[in-house]
């Protein structure tokens, strides 16, 4: 969600990435979560907010490509709000998150451990 609120504010989808990465990436090293985890949550707020924000590059790309007003292509963008629902229900109920990876690499690293003492 942080994505999306920089997003909107910067208007620009790649300061964005570099701003949420740099400011949570340790936070999720420290909680053991796959930078692919944060990836991905960049890209399901930031990139999903983007053509829903009129001021930002995309936005005006798709008024100026489609040649039709902000207003009639809103209407178009409910998948991408769809994205706000899924994107948190896919997090919790960790469908595509990599736990599992995480979870073995524990396990594996245990093992060695104490066959080791």
């Amino acid at each position: 969600m942080y994505s999306a609120t920089v997003n909107g504010f910067t208007s620009n989808q790649y300061a964005t990435s570099f701003i949420i990465g740099d400011a949570f990436g340790r936070k999720y090293d420290t909680a053991r979560i796959p930078r692919q985890v944060l990836s991905r949550s960049i890209e399901d707020y930031g990139t999903s907010i983007e053509p829903s924000l009129p001021w930002t590059t995309t936005g005006i790309y798709m008024v100026a490509t489609l040649g039709v007003a902000y207003s009639a292509y809103v209407p178009f963008l409910f998948l991408q709000m769809l994205g706000f629902v899924i994107a948190p229900l896919l997090a919790i109920t960790g469908v595509g998150c990599f736990y599992k990876q995480i979870r073995d690499a524990g396990e594996e690293q245990a093992v060695a451990k104490s066959a080791k003492g």
